[in-house]
């Protein structure tokens, strides 16, 4: 009797231990494939992630080669090439001036209606192809100039005068207020400019002072808020948009070079 009780003591302590073992080895295998499910999981994931974060590492080294490539080609040619310069005034988006680097020649009446006609319905797609660039400068670009010495009249302006001056018809009336200096005045008068001449005239000193190479930071900021707008808007001036402003005044290194003279100040019209 006792040798029964023991043995099926033995078999029940025996069942019970196999049950054990088996709820483990349940819990293994089913806390195993969890694991392995997971790792499966994250090698797919990992390989996704890999695979994005790789095509966009291709992207990257494509876009900077094309936006090197596209600045090299700018800073070597657009000095040389022929360029339209055009102000427009920020509030109307309406022509101011238009100058064109290659003939060293302002645009006539006739010639600002097309431009201006050019950019409010096709935005110069249909001139991109008469110029290397067409650089389009809004009034509001001039809030960030100093003063500048306009060496003829023997004074100095500020950006903020030539802004009111520019978006004034009547700018002879408007230079007149801001000089209020009879002397100074008195030299407009001797150069008998009509009030779209002045403008003009203002207008080349702007170019110099804009595309100076110690204005390099103000010129990409200019770019970059839109106050300064090149067609065709090609890699490098797409890529000024992302630069933070900190790093601007240190975006480029230029030669000591103005790509335009205040010598072009007398110019045909």
């Amino acid at each position: 009797m006792y040798e029964k009780t023991f043995k099926y003591s033995n078999y029940r302590l025996m069942m019970i231990g196999i049950i054990i073992t088996l709820i483990a080895i349940a819990l293994v295998a089913f806390f195993g494939l969890k694991l392995l499910k997971s790792i499966i999981i994250f090698k797919a994931v990992f390989k996704i992630i890999s695979l994005v974060f790789a095509l966009l590492f291709i992207v990257l080294i494509i876009s900077s080669y094309y936006i090197i490539k596209d600045a090299n080609d700018f800073r070597k040619n657009f000095a040389n090439e022929n360029n339209l310069f055009v102000l427009v005034d920020s509030k109307t988006l309406d022509v101011i001036s238009a100058f064109e680097l290659e003939n060293k020649t302002y645009s006539i009446a006739e010639d600002i209606v097309y431009i201006n006609n050019s950019f409010n319905k096709y935005e110069f797609s249909n001139m991109n192809d008469d110029y290397y660039k067409i650089v389009l400068i809004k009034t509001d670009a001039l809030d960030y100039i100093n003063d500048i010495e306009i060496t003829e009249l023997d004074t100095k302006l500020n950006g903020q005068e030539l802004k009111k001056i520019l978006e004034n018809n009547s700018s002879i009336e408007e230079i007149k207020k801001i000089l209020d200096n009879e002397k100074k005045y008195a030299k407009i008068a001797d150069m008998e400019m009509t009030d779209s001449q002045l403008k003009d005239y203002l207008f080349s000193y702007v170019i110099t002072e804009t595309f100076n190479p110690k204005n390099i930071n103000i010129l990409l900021s200019n770019i970059k808020s839109d106050n300064i707008l090149i067609y065709e808007n090609t890699a490098f001036f797409k890529s000024i948009k992302f630069v933070p402003n900190i790093l601007i005044k240190d975006l480029t290194k230029t030669d000591d070079k103005i790509i335009f003279s205040k010598d072009n100040n007398n110019t045909e019209k």
